[in-house]
């Protein structure tokens, strides 16, 4: 009898799907359509080393792309490729369901949510050791999973939360090389600092252990830069991030690429005073001030420069003077239209800026 109740039970109808156990609707097949592709690796009781999350919303012509550069990665016994479809309108899952792309499971939301909101869906379906996101307009190489294994093995097994290509997205050595001097609350403030500076990384191509976003917490739902959110807050929590050089950029640069940097455009203010209040938070403002000067010296002027704007904007305007008196580019600024686009314009209002800029614009020559 105990047999028959618990048979009974633990079987639910899910709709047009036919009956499934459970805890196999809850956990492989939430809210997945007809026909869509499911391994029978997710049965396994060994958990893989890597899960690759493909978090995506209405991106079947390029998500086919993302899907045949991870051929050679599939292969891996190791590794697990998840979808984790953000109630997409189009032919997602035919293009999932017809990928020639192993060990490939495929879960479909019908709610819409936001697109880090996805992301932590993706964490919370994943079983590998690490976690490594795929942006559905992006690819990897086929040797990505091997330079990480290679970067770990560096690390004689000590426990690595973060393992990123940041001189990709920095292009600046000798501060990626200089975060890490000093004590421990040093170091964190250059983290602070040198990722407020540098937007941090794109979690496209990052790889995160899983278990810190239970210890440090996870990307706000809410939020179009909690990317830089999370790595701020989880570097000056004690995560240790390490930088690994790819043979590769993961990203590609297309119309879906252009799309979203136009969204981000849109509410790029209301970001600044995010990140900033974030970094502050994280290691206080004399922290992040003296984090952000030890590191000025080694930033390139066009940074530099785009970094006064977002102080302007935010309304730091002190730690702005502090850094143009140090700065020893300041007069180079002048010959520069980033200067006048951007940092003369919010620092002396832009009503009467504007008004000028067709004038000042022609005097600069780059």
């Amino acid at each position: 009898y105990a047999a028959v109740f618990y048979g009974v039970f633990s079987w639910r109808r899910d709709g047009a799907t036919g009956f499934f156990p459970i805890h196999l609707c809850n956990v492989c097949r939430e809210n997945t359509p007809p026909g869509a592709s499911m391994s029978n690796s997710v049965l396994s009781p060994r958990s893989p080393k890597y899960s690759v999350i493909i978090p995506t919303h209405d991106r079947a012509e390029t998500l086919a792309g993302s899907l045949r550069s991870l051929d050679q990665i599939s292969r891996r016994p190791d590794t697990e490729i998840l979808v984790v479809d953000n109630a997409s309108r189009d032919a997602t899952a035919a293009v999932v369901d017809g990928c020639a792309v192993a060990n490939v499971r495929y879960h479909r939301y019908d709610t819409l949510c936001s697109m880090y909101e996805n992301h932590r869906r993706g964490v919370r379906h994943s079983r590998g050791d690490y976690v490594v996101f795929l942006h559905s307009d992006d690819s990897l190489p086929d040797d990505f999973l091997d330079r990480i294994d290679a970067t770990l093995r560096r690390r004689d097994d000590q426990r690595v939360d973060i393992v990123a290509d940041l001189n990709a997205y920095w292009n600046n050595p000798e501060v990626l090389s200089s975060v890490a001097h000093g004590d421990e609350f040093v170091r964190r403030a250059n983290w602070a600092a040198a990722l407020l500076i540098y937007n941090g990384c794109s979690p496209s191509g990052t790889v995160y252990r899983r278990g810190a976003f239970e210890d440090y917490g996870s990307f706000h739902p809410d939020c179009i830069v909690a990317d830089t959110l999370l790595m701020i807050r989880w570097t000056t929590s004690g995560a240790t991030i390490v930088d690994c050089a790819q043979r590769t950029p993961v990203w590609r640069v297309g119309e879906v690429s252009l799309s979203n940097q136009s969204s981000y455009q849109r509410g790029i203010h209301r970001s600044f005073e995010i990140r900033f209040k974030t970094a502050a938070e994280a290691v206080g403002l004399d922290g992040l001030r003296d984090g952000v000067m030890r590191l000025w010296p080694r930033v390139s002027m066009d940074r530099q420069l785009e970094f006064l704007y977002r102080c302007h904007v935010v309304g730091w305007r002190r730690l702005a003077r502090q850094l143009w008196q140090s700065s020893e580019h300041r007069y180079q600024y002048l010959k520069t239209r980033k200067f006048y686009d951007q940092v003369l314009g919010s620092r002396y209002g832009p009503d009467v800026y504007h008004r000028f800029r067709p004038w000042l614009s022609r005097l600069v020559k780059v």
